[in-house]
């Protein structure tokens, strides 16, 4: 798991740096200017400019970069403190699925019953739920007991 996460910031990295510099060749040629050092002063404050607004439109993180927002407010002098930390994703442990034994045909419609929802009929999940109780176990007597 953790080397697939390594090799997805890679890949996403190297994505973000090519859309980042098509994007900054886009803003020079409209200013016609092939490269930053052949422009003048002026120049190079609005194509940084407008290359901070064009970086945060491009697709990589539109899609895969978040923000989260951590608000502290002090008990003492009720300052609120806010600060946002960007994030490309979010690590989360992965459950492992447990294995149920089959059940026999006539004793799952005893004890359970399958039920689909209109949710799980278009993505092909069923959900299976216990609708009635198990039977406590009975008190077996004895052959010496029937007998007297």
């Amino acid at each position: 798991q953790q080397d697939s996460q390594e090799l997805l910031h890679y890949l996403l990295d190297a994505v973000r740096t090519e859309e980042t510099k098509r994007i900054q060749a886009s803003i020079l040629k409209a200013f016609n200017n092939p490269t930053t050092k052949t422009a003048d002063d002026e120049t190079r404050k609005k194509v940084k400019a407008y290359g901070k607004e064009g970086v945060k439109m491009n697709f990589i993180d539109r899609i895969f970069i978040g923000e989260l927002t951590s608000t502290v407010m002090c008990e003492e002098c009720a300052n609120i403190s806010t600060v946002k930390d960007p994030f490309i994703d979010i690590s989360l442990p992965i459950i492992e699925e447990r294995v149920s034994k089959p059940l026999l045909s006539g004793r799952m419609n005893k004890y359970r019953s399958l039920r689909e929802t209109d949710h799980d009929r278009y993505s092909g999940n069923v959900t299976i739920e216990n609708i009635h109780q198990p039977r406590a176990a009975k008190k077996h007597s004895s052959s010496k007991d029937k007998r007297q």
